[in-house]
């Protein structure tokens, strides 16, 4: 009963008050800092999304949509790794 009462009171935002009259912020750590980067994704990923980036055959929005991140996040991850877009020009 008193787990409820207390999880009540902090959905209907009564601690933010208190939270801002104390000074205290957004609590950061490692745990807080990995959720910022979440999904995790695996090397090989990363490597098969850049390769199709560099040849030309994915967008930065494609690849972001297909591994369900944030366009920006993608975009820096290659720009991190100097991973430039290339054109990709018909076959035929």
């Amino acid at each position: 009963a008193r787990v409820e009462a207390i999880k009540s009171r902090i959905v209907a935002g009564e601690h933010s008050a208190l939270c801002r009259r104390l000074g205290l912020g957004e609590h950061e750590d490692t745990l807080s800092r990995a959720h910022r980067d979440l999904p995790r994704l695996p090397r090989a990923t990363i490597t098969a999304a850049a390769t199709a980036y560099e040849r030309g055959l994915l967008t930065v929005e494609q690849i972001a949509r297909l591994l369900e991140v944030d366009p920006h996040r993608m975009q820096s991850e290659f720009d991190r790794r100097g991973i430039q877009a290339g054109r990709h020009e018909p076959d035929y």
